[in-house]
């Protein structure tokens, strides 16, 4: 008789119900077809050959999926609101340099970072990143300054970051200097709130 029930409740069970929950407090118990930057669209669970619904994500708190997967969407963000959060970043490089990059490659360098956005004058900067870059015998040494644009206020300086030439990073050690003093000195610096 055991095996009986357990075999009739089981194809009730493979029907997937996900929990949609609105910011207004509201549960709508639904099976979830296609999820869009904008919006979300679902059947009712209970109506699964029925109508399809649509709703927008910014009245969506989170989903509840039904292997117990949760997405929270009152942190997405498009990637407008991202650009305008991007703070603008003029580089410059000191005299005593011995790698002056193009303008290309320190916008790619900059903008792989959803924090910056590279500027092309200091007017439009929130603030200036002064690199030093000395290269020897295959390596490079990297650091930065970090200056406030409004006054030219030093905010934050970096260690030296080693960079080196090989086949594993498949680039120069100047450029290999540069993404490790971004990557392990100023964001996380920025993360901490240091500037």
């Amino acid at each position: 008789m055991k095996k009986l029930l357990l075999l009739l409740f089981i194809p009730f069970l493979s029907f997937g119900q996900d929990l949609l929950i609105k910011k207004t407090g509201n549960d709508i118990t639904v099976k979830i077809l296609e999820i869009n930057p904008d919006n979300i669209k679902y059947k009712k669970s209970y109506n699964i050959d029925g109508p399809l619904f649509t709703v927008d994500t910014k009245d969506i708190n989170q989903i509840v999926y039904k292997n117990g997967e949760v997405e929270s969407f009152n942190t997405i963000q498009t990637n407008d609101q991202l650009g305008d959060n991007k703070k603008g970043i003029y580089i410059k490089t000191t005299a005593d340099s011995k790698k002056h990059f193009s303008q290309e490659v320190w916008e790619e360098e900059i903008e792989k970072n959803h924090l910056f956005r590279k500027v092309e004058s200091v007017k439009e900067a929130d603030y200036i990143f002064e690199f030093r870059i000395r290269v020897a015998l295959g390596e490079a040494r990297v650091s930065v300054i970090i200056y406030d644009a409004q006054d030219n206020a030093e905010l934050w300086k970096s260690k030296k970051y080693r960079g080196t030439a090989n086949v594993y990073n498949e680039m120069g050690a100047s450029i290999h200097g540069v993404r490790k003093c971004i990557n392990k000195g100023i964001i996380p610096a920025i993360e901490k709130g240091e500037f």
